[in-house]
């Protein structure tokens, strides 16, 4: 934190405010970060880097509607990067913007066909949206090239859980246990339900 207090940007510096914008956000100190990014900008509105990162600012700080707002910019800026698809996608299903989250992420995948974000997030709507056999295929797609996916995995589980398959939910919920997150709170949460219902 000290070396972040102490980087003294040139107040014309574009990128320097940027890079204190993005090493505040990695502190957690977001409204800093913010401020930081809103100069960077004020000096340079067509740095995409800078508009990401103060969608992604405002999205942890719960200000979805900004988030939105900053994502778009970025990509109209540069419609082909697809992080930005990737995140604005995700707030749209935090939002239960389902289609649109599937029209973002349709079109990230299109960039970028290996992105696991994106393929777990467009499952996630897609079980919105009733499509559970797309869901399922954007789930098995993202754990064959992310293995240890704890939200892919959790996904998954549900499914087979939902169906009463608790021994293939459990596959599931084991391959998922990792680091201590909470979504692994979930799976464990998943993996007791499942022990239950086999009497185990």
């Amino acid at each position: 934190a000290r070396e972040v207090d102490a980087i003294r940007v040139a107040p014309k510096h574009a990128m320097g405010w940027y890079w204190k914008g993005a090493a505040l956000h990695d502190l957690g100190r977001l409204e800093e970060s913010i401020k930081a990014f809103d100069e960077s900008l004020r000096l340079n509105g067509d740095d995409v880097a800078a508009w990401t990162g103060r969608g992604v600012s405002s999205l942890e700080l719960g200000d979805r509607a900004s988030a939105v707002r900053f994502f778009t910019k970025a990509i109209e800026l540069a419609p082909k990067n697809y992080q930005a698809r990737v995140l604005r996608g995700e707030v749209y299903r935090q939002l239960e913007k389902y289609q649109d989250g599937v029209d973002d992420l349709n079109v990230a995948l299109e960039l970028s066909p290996e992105s696991v974000d994106a393929l777990v997030n467009r499952a996630m709507c897609l079980i919105h949206l009733q499509k559970t056999e797309e869901s399922l295929r954007d789930l098995d797609a993202a754990i064959a090239r992310d293995p240890k996916n704890q939200y892919a995995r959790y996904y998954r589980a549900a499914y087979h859980v939902d169906r009463k398959e608790y021994r293939e939910a459990l596959k599931h919920v084991e391959a998922g246990i990792g680091a201590a997150t909470t979504v692994r709170e979930m799976l464990e949460h998943l993996r007791e339900g499942c022990k239950e219902a086999l009497g185990e």
